[in-house]
């Protein structure tokens, strides 16, 4: 996989992620500065821990569920050249 789909990848992690932990720091009561903050710093950890461990997974094997694995791209691609 190219770095254009790991990039797409980590800056929708990063902003769901993001989204998410500023509505519950706002909701728990603190100031919009501080829940910006907080969110930030744990969702570019968050996204460096999901995207280092999708790294991984591509590169040893794959994930069979999600079907990152380079082996089931390069059988869809065969089935579906073979289908037409």
């Amino acid at each position: 996989m190219d770095m254009r789909h790991w990039i797409g990848r980590a800056i929708t992690i990063y902003a769901l992620i993001g989204i998410v932990l500023v509505a519950v720091r706002l909701l728990k009561g603190n100031g919009l500065v501080e829940a910006l903050e907080f969110s930030a710093l744990w969702a570019f950890i968050s996204t460096a821990a999901v995207i280092g461990v999708q790294v991984y997974r591509s590169r040893y094997g794959g994930c069979a569920r999600c079907q990152d694995a380079p082996q089931a791209a390069d059988q869809r691609r065969s089935a579906s050249s073979s289908a037409a």
